[in-house]
Parts: C-alpha cells; structure tokens; sequence
C-alpha cells in the first residue's frame, strides 16, 4: 500500500493514479455525482486530499480540522473489501501521527456495519440528500 502526500499536479504518481482509478470511479458512480475524475485527481495533487493504493483496492481520504479534534475521512473507496479493511489500519496510524484523534467513514450504509478486530465503527447520525 502506498500513500500519496503531494502539493502539485507534477508530484502526484501517475501510475499510482492509473493503477487505482478504476476502484475510484467506482466509488465515484455510487455517489451523489459531487465531484468528477477530475476534481479527485486536482484534490490530491495540490494535498487537499490523499490516495492510497492496495494490490485489488484503493481508497482516497481527507483530512478535516474541526474547532475541538482533527479528524481522518474516508471518502472513496473501491476494490476488493477484504483489502480495503486491511489498509484502514495502517492508514489511521499515519493519520494518528499528524495529530488526528478520529476516523469517519463516508459512505453507503452498509460501510458502518464493517468491524474488523478493535476496529469497530458506530453509526452517529443520517445523511440525507435530496435535489432542490
């Protein structure tokens, strides 16, 4: 598994996002069509936002600033789910080491029912999205 931390387009690895952007898009299609390809690419290039690649998966994270903790989010997600659990860990560990106390999981339902050894999440709210 290999973590991208880059500030500009030219630094992002290319075929890190070649090799996991299949997994991405599907993420991105079971969505609410918020962002394009595109958007995902330019957010983890300028660091906004980062990607992390498995051998069968990849998911892209962000990090949040709120007033009292900060906190990592994972935002898209795709590939192998086996695979996908396996990375949570070492990924909260790094988000650990730049100073975040919490880890959110954004996505479909059936995300929050995933436990995985001490790893268990708990549901604390409802998002619900309509267009006006």
């Amino acid at each position: 598994m290999e973590q991208q931390d880059n500030m500009n387009t030219s630094l992002l690895d290319k075929e890190a996002w070649l090799k996991s952007r299949k997994y991405i898009l599907e993420a991105l299609n079971r969505g609410i069509d918020s962002h394009s390809e595109k958007d995902v690419f330019y957010a983890i290039a300028r660091g906004d936002a980062q990607l992390w690649t498995g051998q069968k998966s990849a998911c892209v994270t962000e990090i949040v600033t709120y007033p009292k903790f900060k906190m990592i989010r994972f935002w898209l997600g795709g590939g192998d789910l086996e695979e996908l659990k396996e990375m949570e860990k070492p990924i909260c560990e790094w988000a650990k080491s730049i100073g975040c106390k919490k880890s959110m999981i954004l996505g479909r339902k059936g995300w929050s029912k995933i436990k995985h050894e001490d790893r268990t999440y708990k549901d604390v709210g409802t998002i619900s999205i309509r267009s006006i």
